[in-house]
């Protein structure tokens, strides 16, 4: 799963979910741009991980717009950054993969099914044993009366994960109402393509919570200061610039939810 061809065509596929459409402001490409030009790819994932876990914080409290909104972006960071080493390569992929399992649960949430099937077919095309993904691609599935396409699904997560009571049951229940219809068919060889597929990619929504902080070497600036709608704070050392850290609103009451990761 992390060979730098499968990288690659792995961050084009998150670049054509989420950048479809664009529609991103000019401070945004400036922090895109920042990004690119980084040479620290640690700074790069400690930044995405920050967004994600920020994105959880809203997921958990019910805000599911702007969790998805978080999601977006720290995918974006990490598309727009290229990665060398393999060491960071496997950690872009476990990071990616989690949040595109993030964004599935956000659009579940919202009842679109069809972009739940969309992203777990991405993420299962790179990590076809992926059990979250075949079980919210197969529960998508069914709420789209595609009982067939989440029959397979659950049956190679039932396989993976024999002890799931959960993955066992939707699948005596599915499997009952597929053979009943006589909807189950498919090749030995065959995998199941899901669901979502020539869908419109993601758009990214646009807030104006957005800020941008700078990072120095110093001590002092371990600490998130936020400035003005979208403009970079100065203090870089020699006037640079720096990758920044992403200061945001998020509520402060939360509710236990294991769908993010």
């Amino acid at each position: 799963m992390c060979s730098l061809v499968d990288y690659k065509k792995f961050r084009g596929e998150l670049n054509r979910l989420l950048l479809e459409g664009d529609n991103l402001k000019e401070e945004d490409e400036l922090l895109f741009s920042l990004i690119s030009e980084s040479e620290n790819p640690k700074e790069v994932l400690d930044l995405t991980k920050e967004w994600k876990e920020e994105g959880n914080m809203l997921f958990k409290s019910g805000n599911t717009e702007d969790a998805l909104e978080k999601y977006g972006y720290a995918c974006l960071f990490l598309t727009t950054f290229l990665f060398q080493l393999e060491e960071d390569i496997i950690k872009f992929f476990e990071l990616a993969i989690c949040i595109l399992l993030n964004l599935a649960a956000c659009f579940n949430k919202k009842k679109e099914f069809d972009q739940v099937g969309y992203i777990c077919t991405i993420i299962l095309e790179f990590d076809p044993t992926n059990i979250k993904a075949l079980f919210r691609r197969a529960t998508a599935a069914i709420e789209l009366g595609r009982s067939d396409f989440a029959y397979w699904d659950l049956a190679i997560t039932h396989e993976l994960d024999p002890s799931n009571r959960e993955v066992g049951k939707k699948l005596e229940q599915v499997q009952q109402s597929t053979y009943k219809r006589g909807h189950i068919s498919r090749t030995e060889s065959a995998i199941p393509v899901g669901l979502g597929l020539g869908l419109p990619s993601l758009k990214i929504k646009q807030e104006d919570n957005v800020a941008l902080v700078s990072m120095e070497t110093k001590d002092s600036a371990q600490q998130d200061i936020p400035s003005e709608e979208g403009k970079l704070v100065k203090g870089c050392p020699d006037d640079k610039v720096c990758l920044s850290k992403v200061a945001s609103v998020a509520r402060d009451e939360e509710m236990e939810d294991n769908m993010c990761c």
